[in-house]
């Protein structure tokens, strides 16, 4: 019984480091920031509320065919991202 005992108490002390560092890496994915690159302009863009309002403007302005539903940008091939960056820069003032 003693050495069941030691053996629990010895995992124990062994599983607590993983569970605390599996506790912080969830945190931190939580706070993780999307960023997205351009290519035209060499940079990288963060995705966050004002950028997300403007690519919801560029679709509801550019999208040709008015029946197709909302597509999210990660969905976007390459060439529709360059459009959107595109329009991007050339709307800077959208927030």
């Amino acid at each position: 019984m003693r050495r069941y005992l030691g053996t629990l108490l010895l995992g124990t002390f062994l599983a607590a480091p993983v569970l605390v560092l599996a506790d912080e890496h969830d945190k931190h994915d939580a706070n993780r920031v999307e960023r997205y690159y351009d290519p035209d302009a060499k940079q990288w863009h963060e995705w966050n509320e004002s950028e997300n309002k403007a690519y919801h403007e560029y679709w509801e302005q550019n999208r040709k065919d008015r029946d197709k539903d909302f597509r999210d940008f990660k969905k976007l091939n390459k060439k529709e991202r360059s459009d959107y960056w595109r329009w991007r820069h050339e709307h800077q003032d959208v927030r």
